[in-house]
């Protein structure tokens, strides 16, 4: 990972390459100024951004994971890590998308809930997505107060 100079960016937790590959170039069209840094991992994530408290590097404006990464508990373990208030980060904005149906996951996200999405299944449902992404960014600069669920793209 690299050190950025911004204090505008994104981090990206996503375990799949050519998911990212394809979310970035995505990300890019919508949010054309905004640094993205990629993690493939919960352990790269919470190293990063412990690197940026400990050297008073900006906190990423946002940080959109996927719930289910290789190993199921990783994006619960990401959620409950930065909502701990030893941490240092209570105060980051989440997205948390999912490719299962947020009746489902809803009811295991940590009490102090991040913003959750359903992933798109088919390439129509990209553009609504998007746009909820870009929404949650522009809230992102504003307060970290606006978490809460959102009904996804049918």
């Amino acid at each position: 990972m690299t050190t950025i100079d911004t204090t505008d960016w994104l981090l990206v937790v996503k375990d799949e390459e050519v998911q990212y590959a394809f979310l970035r170039v995505a990300l890019k069209s919508i949010l054309p100024e905004v640094h993205t840094v990629h993690a493939t991992n919960v352990i790269t994530a919470l190293s990063y951004l412990q690197a940026c408290l400990i050297e008073q590097r900006p906190l990423p404006r946002l940080i959109l994971s996927d719930l289910y990464l290789s190993l199921q508990p990783e994006g619960f373990h990401l959620v409950g890590t930065i909502d701990s208030t030893s941490a240092g980060m209570t105060h980051l904005y989440q997205l948390l998308t999912s490719s299962l149906s947020n009746s489902v996951d809803q009811p295991a996200i940590p009490q102090a809930e991040p913003a959750y999405m359903d992933k798109p299944s088919v390439f129509t449902e990209w553009e609504e997505f998007l746009v909820h992404i870009q929404t949650y960014w522009q809230r992102g600069a504003t307060s970290s107060l606006n978490r809460h669920f959102v009904s996804s793209p049918n």
